[in-house]
């Protein structure tokens, strides 16, 4: 296969994803945003070379993040959610567990459409800091 059809097929099966994802969210069904959580810690390990661990396998339902590589330092939460409340939550939280001393970077990966904000970044003197540009 060549490069194009690749990029074509991987395409279709995010976007199919996030389809599925955004409607089945509508009817208060959220059982694919815990599938995706693996999907996405597969798809970057291969992608990236990675080794991101599900932290909700170890620990259900973990503070903060869903995704994390001690040995890159790198945190990922997963979530359908864009708006800067939750982004503003996550980096929370990510701080007050001290997530921030076992991890570098804080991405959070949304399953759909990402919003413009007006903040560049969350953090600031002596906080974790995070851009918003860059991380989300």
């Amino acid at each position: 296969m060549n490069r194009s059809i690749l990029i074509k097929n991987i395409t279709h099966y995010i976007m199919h994803l996030w389809l599925q994802v955004r409607s089945l969210n509508n009817l208060n069904l959220q059982d694919d945003n815990v599938h995706a959580e693996n999907f996405f810690r597969d798809l970057l390990n291969l992608a990236l070379g990675y080794d991101l661990k599900n932290i909700n396998i170890v620990n259900k339902n973990a503070a903060a993040i869903d995704l994390g590589d001690e040995v890159a330092r790198i945190a990922i939460q997963v979530t359908s959610t864009s708006n800067l409340s939750k982004i503003k939550h996550t980096h929370d939280g990510f701080v007050k567990y001290g997530l921030d001393r076992k991890y570098d970077r804080l991405i959070v990966l949304v399953i759909g459409e990402k919003k413009s904000y007006r903040e560049a970044s969350l953090g600031g003197k002596g906080l974790f800091k995070m851009s918003l540009e860059d991380d989300v």
